[in-house]
């Protein structure tokens, strides 16, 4: 679909929580030009990551970590300036309380 959409001369916004973010799908994701991706993490720790996303664990929070982080090495091996990745994070009761690494 990335490929369709850039064919086509079109920017490319998705936005996803990186839940199901593999290696294999970040390589193709770079490889076919997205242009920007918005990661709604909403955790600050593996702690809290499944308090907020219910059917996940701590070991999810991890690998989302991970593969973000192959995203980010996988663009710069390409030499691509896109793609653009940014984290969203909704601060509530149910993180702020549990992560409480950082002052406001």
């Amino acid at each position: 679909m990335i490929r369709y959409v850039k064919a086509r001369k079109m920017q490319l916004l998705l936005c996803s929580n990186a839940s199901r973010l593999s290696e294999a799908i970040a390589t193709g994701m770079v490889e076919a030009g997205l242009d920007r991706m918005n990661v709604s993490l909403n955790a600050g720790t593996p702690e809290t990551y499944p308090h907020i996303h219910v059917t996940e664990t701590p070991e999810n929070y991890r690998r989302v970590k991970r593969n973000l982080r192959f995203l980010a090495d996988c663009k710069r091996a390409a030499g691509k300036d896109l793609l653009y990745v940014s984290l969203s994070f909704v601060v509530n009761s149910k993180n702020f309380l549990r992560s409480r690494r950082w002052s406001v």
